[in-house]
């Protein structure tokens, strides 16, 4: 809806609105499951794929904050190339690589995998979440509606994550664990279930 309608949304000045709901809406939805998911990737992938892999899920919790970026920006910053200003979009893909390089050079330097990974991961997200915060301004988005809506991203992502915050904090048995983990999944699809209807409500 929103790269079909972008250009009626332009006009009648609605193009930054849209792009924050829609932002909004992938972030809701991506935000508890991505926090949950990082915490239990090296153990995750350790039970699925053996003790060998835990390193493995080590790398990819480094990355979680990159892709969440990626994933809740991306779209939005299409539809801002298609309908806004592609010379801005295309100096922050520059930067963005430029960033990168840094990272990887960076973790190269000093001889760490880890470090390599860490920097690229959240230089990416950085220069991501920074340039949508821009383009969320230029196109009408004001400052309170960001600061209030990552205050509830926040809030329903760490509401979710409490029942595994309980289990570590009582020491739970490994099942006992499962079931608070349990627990916090069903939050979170309860949660997405609501977004999803909030969301369906504003665009048809």
């Amino acid at each position: 809806v929103l790269f079909s309608e972008g250009r009626r949304y332009q006009e009648k000045g609605e193009l930054g609105e849209k792009l924050w709901i829609v932002h909004l809406f992938l972030s809701n939805i991506s935000l508890p499951f991505v926090v949950v998911l990082t915490l239990l990737l090296p153990e995750l992938f350790s039970t699925l794929f053996g003790e060998d892999w835990k390193e493995s899920g080590e790398y990819a919790q480094l990355m979680m904050p990159w892709v969440y970026f990626v994933f809740v920006i991306t779209p939005a910053l299409s539809v801002y190339e298609m309908y806004g200003s592609r010379k801005k979009t295309a100096i922050y893909q520059a930067v963005l690589l430029m960033l990168r390089l840094f990272g990887i050079a960076f973790g190269a330097y000093m001889s760490s995998v880890v470090v390599a990974i860490s920097s690229f991961s959240i230089l990416s997200a950085v220069i991501c979440f920074g340039f949508f915060i821009i383009v969320a301004v230029e196109t009408g988005v004001s400052v309170k509606n960001i600061l209030t809506g990552y205050m509830g991203l926040v809030f329903w992502a760490l509401f979710c994550l409490s029942p595994v915050v309980m289990g570590w904090l009582f020491s739970a048995c490994p099942r006992e664990m499962f079931a608070y983990i349990v627990m916090s999944l069903l939050l979170v699809f309860m949660r997405e279930i609501y977004i999803f209807k909030i969301f369906w409500k504003r665009f048809f």
